[in-house]
């Protein structure tokens, strides 16, 4: 039995191998591998030359300034959308609280339960059966959608179906911050910015890095829309999109599409929304620097509540899923579920429920608010704030973290402020030497900010944005920095060391780089007759095995005594004969969501990148993702990544110009042509712990497809029944000629 082979990553641009005059294998030179960015094959004309206008628009890569107009595009779409999106929340809202005073929760505090529990229970649930039936409709579309993964490839132009779903997403945010259910929109806004930045990719013929510089042009008009904060949304997006994906500095070009997003998103944003930021900011002072112990107390408080939410929302979405896997429960249904449980706390506690950024204002103004909420309340609703935004995520519902991180932030520096104000003038009798609490609101909303989404620098720039006050930096800066390492350092000390190897690691290879000690048939155990039996109950040939030194060496015996090696027929079948050519391909500007989708709907174990030319660019295997994902689920614990979101990240990130994660050595795109032997392909797998090569053309009308035309994939299991077949074939080609040869003997009868 062949051991296992873990698949493993060949990410980076297609080096055929070449084989030498006698068919064999080269030795260290025979992998060609080109380490070139894929960027570098799309370069345009140099400066000091004009751009070709008449060359096929396919053909050529767009210049600077035409990436920059489509960042600038990004940013205008991004923020009307946002805008829109705004409207549709508060129009929502309006209609779903109606008569409910702008005080929001305040005033549902001070009514009685008997006139309000009917509204502040049933709203929800309302809002969480829209969401459902949402659900429902992205289902269906997900089924009649265009089957992904045969040779035409996914979504490689814009697809109408494929725009509808981040349309309904939107819809399922706005329904579920109208209905008043504890999440944010920022969120949803940055996934708007997202979504026209992947739509609008497609228009030209964009390098990896141009793309992914437009996927960062869209988080940064989404943040910068949604908290009217330009420049915090240039840093948001160099945090979350540029940092993760790729090691190398970002180039100016791709700084400028950044800004230009962020300024113009934010700009139309304020036209039709107003210039008032998002949330009033009260006056801040730094009484003495005798306080900044106190900041950087409060920020490790919020680095705790930071891992406890995040903690919970994943208990959170474990226990939905339980219901939905184990018992039955549909998961239209969950998303009311969520908004029963959370009307269910705001009975008790109306300021978890969504009231724009009212609630908040109250805990940074309660000094002229009579109804603001004292410091015992504020503890308690930092819990019920908690366990209702973790439900509210867990069952389905849509919307963002980064609301509910301001408020978290808000009530627990606003409580803290108080609690440290009494007990230093009980300690100091005199004038009071610590600050409003409400300058600890200010400190503790941009310290929870950074550690539930570990964007230190973004929750930084968003509080100096809003305040314009230089004063508040010091402090903030290290309360900022210690909830992030908080943070960080409680989800990785929750990480449990793996007791496995990593599937590249050199004791999960085969050593000396040899074939399987077994080959590629040693799976299948010989079940017929034994001498004279031709095949009854079993194949028309037998196996056996012959020990070569400390190599297995597997023999096929045939009918008629001849006797060969598996390696003989693998050295005389070739690729074209066994590889797939049914294949899953997507453009590498598709979302990690979608190529799963299409691997999962072609039923195949890998899918292919390739470019509008059906040229290949890299390959990614769900092993590749699940390898992603933890070296990502590391990168969190640590703070120097935020986490993974499959519903924007882009394939390029995954698959191309990566580099392993424990080794850092760059890992090159592994291919092979279709006229080499099974035995050079076998060869070119083995010592790499290669599961499946993509097979591509030797030459190309152009030189660009030189290398690079892909006709097909080869794997492993390709390999062993092509093996299998050609060994039936001799065997029964061998009876036949055996029967043949018995038929035209003469009779002995025999004589006296």
């Amino acid at each position: 039995m062949s051991p296992p082979v873990q698949e493993s990553r060949p990410l980076l641009n297609p080096g055929p191998i070449s084989s030498d005059q006698d068919g064999d294998l080269e030795e260290g030179s025979a992998v060609k591998r080109i380490t070139t960015h894929p960027a570098s094959r799309e370069k345009a004309k140099p400066s000091g030359q004009p751009f070709n206008w008449r060359a096929p628009w396919g053909d050529r890569a767009p210049p600077e300034w035409a990436v920059l107009v489509l960042g600038c595009t990004i940013g205008l779409c991004s923020g009307a959308s946002v805008v829109l999106f705004n409207l549709t929340v508060h129009g929502i809202h309006h209609v779903a609280w109606a008569g409910t005073p702008t005080t929001g929760a305040a005033w549902l505090r001070m009514q009685h339960l008997s006139d309000t529990w009917h509204r502040i229970m049933l709203i929800p649930v309302c809002g969480g059966v829209v969401v459902g039936m949402l659900h429902g409709l992205v289902g269906i579309i997900e089924n009649i959608s265009p089957a992904a993964g045969h040779s035409h490839g996914l979504v490689d132009k814009l697809n109408p179906i494929a725009a509808v779903k981040p349309i309904i997403k939107a819809i399922q945010a706005a329904v579920t911050l109208g209905t008043g259910s504890s999440l944010g929109p920022e969120g949803p806004s940055v996934d708007i910015g997202k979504a026209w930045a992947s739509g609008l990719a497609d228009i030209l013929k964009n390098s990896r890095q141009n793309k992914i510089a437009l996927v960062a042009a869209g988080a940064a008009a989404g943040l910068a829309a949604g908290f009217n904060a330009a420049i915090a949304g240039c840093f948001f997006a160099v945090e979350t999109v540029l940092r993760p994906a790729s090691g190398e500095a970002a180039p100016t070009l791709t700084i400028s599409i950044v800004m230009m997003a962020s300024v113009l998103s934010s700009t139309v944003a304020r036209v039709f929304l107003g210039a008032a930021p998002a949330f009033t900011v009260p006056e801040y002072e730094l009484r003495s620097a005798a306080e900044l112990p106190l900041h950087l107390l409060l920020g490790v408080l919020c680095g705790i509540v930071a891992y406890i939410l995040l903690r919970l929302i994943a208990y959170s979405q474990e226990m939905f899923d339980f219901l939905r896997d184990r018992l039955g429960v549909p998961k239209e249904v969950t998303p009311a579920l969520g908004g029963l449980l959370v009307g269910s706390i705001a009975l008790k506690y109306p300021g978890v429920l969504y009231w724009g950024f009212e609630n908040v204002d109250e805990i940074l103004h309660s000094r002229t608010s009579p109804t603001a909420p004292g410091p015992r309340l504020l503890l308690q609703l930092v819990f019920a704030k908690i366990i209702a935004t973790s439900l509210c995520k867990g069952s389905g519902l849509v919307g963002g973290i980064y609301a509910p991180s301001l408020f978290l932030g808000a009530a627990l520096g606003s409580a803290y402020g108080a609690i440290a104000g009494s007990f230093i003038d009980f300690a100091i009798p005199g004038p009071s030497g610590v600050a409003a609490p409400q300058a600890y609101a200010l400190v503790g909303m941009a310290a929870m900010l950074a550690g539930v989404c570990q964007v230190p620098m973004t929750s930084v720039l968003l509080l100096f944005e809003l305040t314009q006050d230089y004063r508040i930096m010091l402090p903030l800066s290290g309360a900022v920095g210690l909830s992030a390492w908080v943070a960080s350092t409680a989800m990785k000390k929750e990480e449990k060391p793996k007791a496995h190897a990593s599937p590249r690691s050199p004791r999960n290879r085969n050593r000396g780089g040899s074939a399987d000690r077994g080959g590629v048939l040693a799976a299948e155990a010989y079940a017929g007759a034994k001498g004279g039996d031709k095949g009854r109950g079993g194949k028309p040939y037998r196996k056996g095995r012959s020990s070569v030194g400390d190599q297995g060496l597997e023999l096929i015996q045939l009918p008629t005594g001849e006797v060969f090696t598996e390696d003989e027929l693998m050295d005389d079948l070739r690729v074209s004969q066994a590889m797939m050519t049914k294949l899953v391909t997507v453009s590498a500007n598709v979302t990690v969501r979608e190529a799963v989708g299409a691997i999962l709907s072609g039923l195949q174990r890998c899918c292919l990148v390739v470019d509008e030319d059906n040229l290949l660019e890299g390959i990614m295997t769900l092993t590749d993702l699940e390898l992603e994902a933890q070296r990502a689920a590391k990168a969190v614990a640590r703070g120097e990544m935020a986490p993974l979101d499959v519903d924007s990240m882009l394939v390029a990130c995954v698959c191309t110009g990566k580099r392993d994660g424990e080794t850092g050595e760059e890992l090159d795109l592994v291919s092979i042509f279709p006229d080499m032997s099974l035995k050079q392909a076998w060869r070119a797998m083995q010592p790499r712990g290669l599961q499946q090569l993509p097979v591509v053309a030797r030459g190309g009308k152009r030189w660009q497809e030189r290398g690079r035309k892909l006709v097909g994939l080869l794997d492993r299991d390709c390999i062993k029944r092509a093996c299998r077949a050609e060994a039936t074939k001799r065997a029964l080609d061998a009876l036949k000629q055996q029967e043949q040869k018995e038929d035209d003997q003469p009779l002995n009868l025999g004589g006296h």
